[in-house]
């Protein structure tokens, strides 16, 4: 229960550490590889194994909202911001084996800024 009690303890710290670092991606992916061998031992209660399961929400949650903030960057023309944050997403790439659509998802804000980028310095939009 001693053992129990302090990789509770260490897996509720490394939580906190995501939550403080929630657009360091290495981070988070170096976290949950620290966090996964702990959970997989099948002696351990099911409290300590839903605190990995709480961090890989905690990322899912924190990837989306990159997004959500590259594409409001992107809609309100402020590219070289979207691109800012592109470069922090792209670190999630790290995190490819648990979201293994973080790739395709990447490509698509990228997509957007390439496109929002034609639009504002290549060919005159049509209106």
């Amino acid at each position: 229960a001693n053992l129990e009690n302090h990789l509770s303890d260490k897996c509720d710290a490394l939580l906190l550490r995501i939550t403080k670092n929630k657009d360091d991606f290495d981070l988070i992916a170096r976290i949950l590889q620290v966090m996964r061998p702990i959970i997989q031992r099948s002696d351990f209660p099911d409290p300590v194994k839903t605190k990995y399961d709480d961090a890989i929400h905690m990322a899912q949650r924190y990837i989306t909202e990159m997004e959500n903030l590259c594409n409001d960057d992107i809609s309100c023309g402020l590219i070289q911001n979207a691109e800012e944050k592109l470069k922090l997403l792209n670190k999630a790439l790290s995190l490819g084996h648990i979201f293994p659509d973080i790739s395709s998802r990447i490509k698509v804000v990228q997509k957007a800024i390439a496109e929002n980028k034609q639009t504002k310095y290549g060919k005159i939009p049509v209106l």
